[in-house]
């Protein structure tokens, strides 16, 4: 989180997207209230269910991840949870399972939401952490894959 920056040619777009947004007249705004002890880890910021909204402007949400890393990074907080990228670590497909959700998730639409966001976190070079899922047969991975793209499917869809 502390070695954060916009520096570089590599953040060129997130730059333009800051300017574009601000100058549209948006503004960032932290509010405080009282946060139960549990709810996030020692020295880690997050967010929760940032949606995209067809009349914001393109960059909104680059604007928004930006001032809540700088305010956490000025507070001194020394990470910030991005979320799951779900389906991100899967880039082989080992077996014949792993290849069939590898082909749904680069050819569904319903599941290419996933890439999607893994990519557009991946822009601010998190540390990614593999989390692993157990299930007892490949119908219900199958079944689970396809209500997570339900439920994470945008409402002006």
């Amino acid at each position: 989180m502390q070695s954060f920056t916009l520096r570089g040619r590599d953040k060129k777009s997130i730059r333009n997207a800051l300017k574009k947004v601000e100058s549209a007249g948006f503004q960032v705004h932290v509010y405080e209230p009282p946060i139960r002890g549990g709810i996030i880890q020692k020295n880690e910021g997050t967010y929760d269910l940032i949606r995209k909204s067809n009349d914001a402007p393109n960059g909104t949400l680059d604007y928004l991840l930006v001032h809540i890393f700088e305010y956490l990074k000025a507070k001194g907080y020394n990470s910030v949870n991005l979320g799951l990228a779900p389906l991100a670590g899967l880039e082989k497909g080992e077996n014949l399972t792993e290849r069939t959700i590898k082909f749904a998730r680069d050819n569904f639409r319903q599941m290419s939401r996933f890439k999607g966001l893994y990519e557009y976190k991946d822009k601010f070079q998190p540390i990614w952490k593999n989390k692993h899922l157990i299930y007892g047969n490949t119908y219900e991975l199958v079944q689970f894959l396809m209500i997570l793209g339900q439920v994470s499917k945008p409402d002006n869809d």
